[in-house]
């Protein structure tokens, strides 16, 4: 195992490959990743309050031999997929096909490990508004971006390349997942961190023994860590609208207070507009901002963010994976430098 304290010895020598990272690969099609967008352009995964798996996983399979039930976009019919086929399209869909074999092994097992725990939930306490599929929510909108015309499209003459990196990322740990107590941990995961990971607590009121606040420095040097978003006046006002008992009167320097309260990690837990305490989730999804780690200051008619990272933050940061991937980190060792106290069988 290699050491994490090392990794700032690492950021002189890692900047300049880091400049070349292409833009991830597609843009987030969802919903789930309600605001910036580009880039890097991976879905914002489990914005959703995670539900409680109880149900004993099978044994596991090679992935051929698995399959997914999901709800279409229609939002009536149901597709079955082989888990091979669907993981390939969600790992191209989640990450950059040009990161690190290691790095997209890594997403590959943490993506299976995340639909085998939503299949687990569904099916132990089934959702009508499924009509019988174990999900729907897939980074791209399905059926049409689990298709081999749709990556075409997207990759152009890169595609067979492409694809074959990623197949053989999927098949090197195929039916591999992520347990603790033997079961599918909720793997969550997201693209860039603030330098330290969120715990779930913070984000959804779901405490997770796996989900531990962890660091992940190199996320710093990732393409567009650092955002900024400005709204004028009208336009915050536009992003308020419907908070229930806000005041937006009167002069505008005095809207936003200056009580954030922040997590260890630097997320915005809540701070007060208008009069009313707002959560960090509520602002990023409000204002368009790329995450939840952010500060806002009013000057000349304008209100200004400052954001870090991009995502919920908590989990695998899969910038984070690429960095350590890079560093010569294998896929086991970055999904258990993220996830803690767990086994990967």
């Amino acid at each position: 195992m290699h050491g994490f304290g090392n990794w700032y010895v690492l950021l002189g020598v890692l900047t300049a490959a880091i400049m070349v990272l292409a833009p991830l690969s597609v843009l987030p099609v969802n919903g789930q990743e309600e605001q910036p967008d580009k880039p890097p352009a991976v879905t914002d995964q489990q914005e959703e309050q995670p539900t409680t798996s109880t149900t004993a996983p099978p044994v596991t399979t090679p992935l051929s031999e698995d399959t997914f039930r999901i709800l279409e976009a229609d939002g009536k019919t149901v597709s079955e997929m082989d888990a091979r086929t669907f993981l390939i399209w969600t790992v191209a869909a989640e990450m950059p096909a040009n990161f690190e074999p290691e790095a997209l092994k890594a997403q590959a097992v943490a993506a299976y490990t995340y639909f085998c725990y939503e299949r687990a939930a569904e099916r132990s306490s089934p959702s009508a508004a499924l009509c019988g599929a174990d999900f729907s929510d897939t980074p791209v909108a399905y059926p049409e971006g689990y298709t081999a015309a749709y990556w075409q499209k997207r990759w152009g003459e890169g595609y067979q390349t492409y694809y074959d990196k990623i197949a053989a990322a999927v098949d090197a740990v195929s039916g591999k997942r992520i347990l603790y107590d033997g079961a599918p941990i909720f793997a969550a995961y997201h693209a860039i961190s603030s330098g330290t990971t969120e715990v779930p607590e913070v984000v959804w009121s779901a405490a997770f023994p796996y989900l531990q606040s962890v660091a992940s420095p190199l996320d710093a040097e990732a393409p567009d860590y650092a955002t900024t978003v400005t709204l004028t006046a009208p336009e915050f006002v536009k992003a308020m609208t419907g908070v229930e008992g806000i005041d937006l009167s009167g002069d505008a320097a005095g809207w936003v207070k200056d009580d954030a309260k922040l997590s260890a990690a630097g997320t915005v837990v809540t701070q007060t507009v208008g009069g009313v305490s707002l959560s960090g989730r509520e602002w990023r999804s409000r204002c368009g901002l790329r995450s939840s780690c952010f500060t806002v200051a009013y000057a000349d008619g304008n209100f200004t963010f400052q954001v870090k990272g991009y995502g919920h933050d908590v989990g695998m940061s899969q910038y984070g994976a690429q960095f350590l991937a890079q560093s010569g980190y294998s896929w086991e060792e970055i999904l258990h430098h993220y996830y803690t106290d767990v086994e990967i069988r």
